[in-house]
This record gives structure tokens, C-alpha cells and sequence, in this order.
């Protein structure tokens, strides 16, 4: 006997009403079945009402993989170092420090001719970072030897904008790691006759080879150090000159620290003033004005010697480049 083959069933009126297809299609989606209407039959079709699709997924409150590593490398961008950042220039012509966010470098400047009207040099630039990166330096030419114009120079590109000269690598010539110094050489002009500009300020150098300045072991006393500066052009003043000084509690918690500043000029006090209630841990900066006895004004021949005193109590003080007098250079 044959069997009996199953008839297809047709469909329903209510089966083929839009308003029904509608309805089930929206529990359909509500429930997660992965459909999604296609399109409504009209009363006379008996075309299939969904297609299967993705299913979808659940949402679970968190951002896209992709996302989170974004946020993750945007987090770290003001921890991870970059090879593009601000260099610190030091005052000091010889084992100079210029730190990145990344690599500290140090320059060694050597006169390797010399004569009234100009010389040349040749500098090293060295780092304890221990893989390549790209340098840049800067030199203070404001005082002799180092000092003058410069003119050209081998193994770098230099720009010049009185009194630091600075320098990057050329191709050749672009990086440096540990045990791998890059060298370089310039050439400058000297001018007898008008001598450079003074700089807007004094950096105060280092002090007997120390990049910091120790207060007296007693911490009753008082320690004072001293920094000349000479100009070779005449010096114009005309204002207050500023103290802005890094320095440190040398006992953290104890006694507030106290520093004075004076200048002389040619062995005359023409500036002073003073902080004595230095608070905090740490190193920090503090600024202060030097108007005890007014305001300055005058016109200092060239090669006036300037004296800067700085007298601490209970304080360290930091001679790495960043310590310096402000002068009220008139225009």
C-alpha cells in the first residue's frame, strides 16, 4: 500500500494577517530567536515571513575588545616615554645633562682651536640609555671659553638663539646609546669689540662639581655660596630682579627653611631679598622677588663682574640648571 503523503496545510486567515506577522515577529526578536522581518506577505502569498540571521549577542555592560585597548594605550600615554619631548638646557660647558622623557644625555665640549677672533670645539654626547634613540643638546654660550656666534659645524644641524646653541644628529650622526657617543664639531665667531648680550637670567652652575648645595650641618647656621657672571657687552637694567630657586628640606618635617639672595655688581649690593618660610617635602620651587632696596636701575659697563650669594637654612639647594636669577633687562 502506498502511504498517504501529508498535505500541505494552508495557511490560516489569521495566519496571513499583517497584524498577527508583525506581533509574531516582535516576540520572536524579543526572545532571541536570531529572526528579523524580511518583508509582510500581502493576503494571497504564502512567502516565508522570516530569514535566520546572526544571532545576536548579549550585551554585557563592557566596551569592545578593540575599545578597551584604546583606553588601555591612551592611560599609559602620559606613562610610557616618547621620543619627542622637551630638553632642559644646563648652564655648564662641560658634562652638561639634557633629560627627555626618555634618556638623559650628557655633552663634553673639548677646544680644539682657538685664537682671538673665533675657535672651534668638538663634542661628545653620551647617554646611559641602552638602546639607540635620537639626541639633541644644548650649549650655553654665554661666558668664555665657550661663547661668540657660531658659524658652521660637521655631524650636526644647530640652530642658534643667544646664549644656547642647539643641536641635533644628522643622518649619519642622529643617535647615540650606552657605550655608543656621537661626536660632533662647530665653529664660532668671537666679537672683541661688543661681546655677546647678558641672557634674561643667571643660571646658577654648579657648585665645586656638585649639582646641589648643602645647608650647615648645624642647623643654626647658615651656608652661603657664591656664582660670578660677566658680560661682554654693557648691561641695562631697569626693574626688580626675581629668584626662582629648587630647593629641599634637608630634614623633612623639621623647621621651616630659609634662603637670602643678594647681587653685586663690581662689589656693590644693588639687589636683595629673601624666603623664610619654606614648608613641604621634597624638592619644589619657590620665587620671590629681590626688591629690598628697590628697583634697579642703571647701566653697567662690560665685563662687570656680577656676584650672586645665596644663603641657605635647613635647605638644600639644586644646581643642575634650573635654579636662576631673573634680571630686569631694559629694552
Amino acid at each position: 500500500l502506498d502511504r498517504a503523503r501529508p498535505q500541505r496545510r494552508a495557511p490560516s486567515p489569521e495566519a496571513a494577517d499583517p497584524a498577527t506577522l508583525a506581533a509574531r515577529a516582535a516576540r520572536a526578536a524579543r526572545a532571541g530567536s536570531g529572526a528579523r522581518v524580511a518583508r509582510l506577505p500581502d493576503h494571497s502569498s504564502n512567502d516565508e515571513v522570516a530569514e535566520p540571521t546572526e544571532p545576536r549577542r548579549r550585551a554585557t555592560g563592557l566596551p569592545p575588545a578593540g575599545a578597551v585597548l584604546g583606553i588601555l594605550a591612551l592611560s599609559l600615554g602620559g606613562l610610557l616615554p616618547t621620543t619627542e619631548a622637551a630638553f632642559a638646557a644646563a648652564n655648564d660647558n662641560s658634562g652638561n645633562r639634557f633629560t627627555t622623557a626618555q634618556a638623559t644625555f650628557e655633552t663634553d665640549a673639548v677646544i680644539t682651536h682657538d685664537t682671538t677672533e673665533s675657535y672651534c670645539a668638538e663634542v661628545t654626547v653620551t647617554t646611559s640609555w641602552p638602546s639607540e634613540i635620537p639626541w639633541e643638546v644644548h650649549l650655553d654660550l654665554s661666558s668664555a671659553p665657550l661663547d661668540g656666534t657660531p658659524s658652521t659645524a660637521t655631524g650636526a644641524d644647530i640652530a642658534f638663539e643667544y646664549p644656547l646653541l642647539t643641536a641635533t644628529g644628522t643622518d649619519d650622526n642622529a643617535t647615540v646609546a650606552a657605550g655608543s657617543p656621537a661626536t660632533w664639531t662647530f665653529c664660532a665667531n668671537r666679537d672683541e669689540d661688543e661681546g655677546a648680550p647678558p641672557p634674561p637670567s643667571m643660571v646658577l652652575p654648579e657648585h665645586d662639581g656638585s649639582p646641589v648645595a648643602e645647608p650647615d650641618d648645624n642647623p643654626g647656621n647658615s651656608a652661603t655660596y657664591a656664582f660670578d657672571f660677566t658680560y661682554g657687552q654693557d648691561v641695562h637694567l631697569d626693574g626688580y630682579a626675581t629668584a626662582g630657586l629648587a630647593v629641599e628640606r634637608a630634614a623633612p618635617g623639621g623647621s621651616p627653611g630659609e634662603v637670602s639672595v643678594r647681587i653685586f655688581a663690581a662689589g656693590n649690593l644693588i639687589a636683595s631679598g629673601s624666603s623664610g618660610d619654606v614648608r613641604g617635602d621634597g624638592w619644589q620651587t619657590i620665587t620671590f622677588p629681590l626688591g629690598d632696596q628697590g628697583p634697579i636701575a642703571g647701566t653697567f659697563p662690560a665685563g662687570t663682574t656680577f656676584t650672586v650669594e645665596v644663603e641657605l637654612r635647613r635647605l638644600r639647594l639644586e644646581l643642575d640648571g634650573t635654579s636662576q636669577i631673573l634680571l630686569p633687562l631694559a629694552p
